[in-house]
């Protein structure tokens, strides 16, 4: 028994297709015939599931008409969008319940719709496909009101987390990295095949994109960490089980809501355990927020040069692997390119774990970078400048955005510069002019900011670290 999924515009299922469908949906016994032929065509998409040539499954996204729209926002208090569409009609033949048909159908037809908001409704004492509505990350609006068409029951809104355009852009990103296109991916397995021993819990057949923190967008000191290439073992250990919904996310059967929320907390829940978190990044992020906050997996992104996993180096078994290559690969791929996930997470500063040949002059553009070798004699110390170099931005960053603000005469304690490691207090005594003062010497340097934040003055002030005295 073959389940077959398609998601069609309404013009392109035949007269017998549509009546199946309008026989399905008004069989439910949940909506009016009325004006349900009119409303199935003129959905922007249908989507049905059909086994041995029947229908079992159904659902669509709806055009609603204008005086549904007016009754919804009376009822629940909520401005739609003008161009608000509605996920509903979904309807599943008995027999073939429990099989997660339904929510298999509702995130294709959301995968294919990104065009505006999208809302649903359910009756309040309907639980079925109120757990079908949180399994697609839309929220529920509190305020009920009664339903015109069956008197006595009362009716809820739901809406889809509606993506920011970092977000959609990311998701984009993600896709392609997982998908990973044939030849590419070829490639990539005879480069590697040379020293790479299988790994069975690693489907070979996806990439990994990395992950745009929970919490990321609304830093106001952001940082992009981005490391050099996964670590086998770690990553099927870690990370084997969001696999199933990456093949999901790949072939559309997942809503991208849905797959950012668990992208995101399989990352975050495990990305304190990786090395480079806890021998690096932590000590590099500790006190690293704007306000001397310390930055975790959910206030990063993060991501690696190479999307695929090798082993580490193994001395026993003189195994040296060398990753360059397989960087350098991926750096090139047009896809993959640093500067793409620049252009996309638009960091303050870029947090770069070991060196790496496949980053090119011109990829972070004017974004500072700060670069922490993974191992080496001078580890410890570059470890303590990388924390320095940090704090400093993110106090750059703090003064740009008091005069963006337009808080001239806002000073900076004795304490916020000591925590940055700067050995002044400073004060913005007119827009476009920053006073530093140690003791009775004074410096003043105009500042101009650039788009990232950070300002352009950023390498005059750094000679502070080197010079302790004004």
């Amino acid at each position: 028994m073959e389940f077959v999924t398609q998601i069609r515009e309404p013009a392109d299922l035949t007269r017998q297709e549509l009546d199946e469908v309008y026989s399905l949906v008004l069989g439910a016994g949940e909506v009016s015939g009325q004006t349900l032929r009119q409303l199935l065509s003129s959905s922007h998409y249908i989507g049905t599931i059909t086994v041995d040539d029947g229908l079992v499954s159904v659902g669509a996204i709806k055009r609603p008409l204008s005086n549904h729209i007016d009754e919804i926002e009376c009822g629940s208090g909520v401005i739609l969008d003008n161009n608000a569409a509605e996920l509903g009609y979904l309807v599943t033949v008995e027999r073939y319940l429990r099989q997660g048909l339904s929510e298999a159908l509702s995130a294709q037809l959301l995968s294919r719709y990104r065009v505006g908001l999208v809302y649903a409704t359910t009756r309040t004492d309907n639980p079925r496909p109120q757990g079908l509505l949180r399994k697609l990350e839309f929220e529920e609006v509190r305020q009920r009101w009664a339903s015109k068409q069956k008197p006595g029951e009362t009716l809820t809104l739901w809406l889809l987390k509606a993506l920011t355009s970092m977000e959609s852009d990311w998701l984009e990103y993600a896709h392609d990295a997982i998908a990973c296109d044939p030849k590419h991916l070829d490639m990539c397995r005879r480069r590697r095949q040379q020293w790479f021993p299988p790994t069975p819990k690693l489907y070979d057949t996806i990439r990994w994109p990395g992950n745009l923190g929970s919490a990321y967008e609304r830093q106001s000191f952001r940082v992009l960490c981005l490391g050099q290439i996964h670590h086998a073992k770690m990553l099927a250990d870690t990370l084997g089980n969001l696999q199933p919904a990456m093949l999901q996310f790949r072939a559309g059967r997942m809503a991208p809501q849905t797959f950012l929320a668990k992208a995101q907390k399989n990352y975050e829940a495990v990305m304190g355990k990786w090395d480079p978190w806890r021998t690096i990044i932590r000590t590099v992020l500790r006190e690293g927020g704007i306000r001397g906050e310390t930055l975790d997996p959910q206030h990063v992104a993060y991501s690696n040069v190479a999307k695929c996993w090798a082993p580490p180096s193994n001395r026993k078994l003189r195994l040296k692997v060398d990753n360059q290559p397989t960087m350098l690969l991926c750096g090139e791929h047009p896809p993959f390119r640093p500067g793409r996930l620049y252009e996309i997470v638009k960091p303050d500063l870029v947090l770069q774990i070991g060196r790496c040949r496949a980053l090119k002059e011109g990829d972070l553009g004017d974004r500072p970078l700060v670069v922490v070798p993974q191992s080496g004699k001078g580890k410890k110390g570059a470890i303590e400048e990388a924390r320095r170099l940090v704090r400093f931005h993110a106090f750059a960053k703090r003064v740009h955005l008091r005069v963006r603000q337009g808080h001239s005469g806002a000073v900076f304690s004795r304490r916020e510069s000591t925590w940055a490691k700067l050995p002044f207090v400073a004060a913005l005594e007119a827009e476009g002019c920053l006073v530093l003062r140690t003791g009775a010497a004074e410096r003043r340097i105009p500042i101009a900011f650039d788009e990232p934040g950070v300002t352009i003055a950023a390498l005059a002030i750094l000679e502070l670290f080197a010079r302790p005295s004004l």
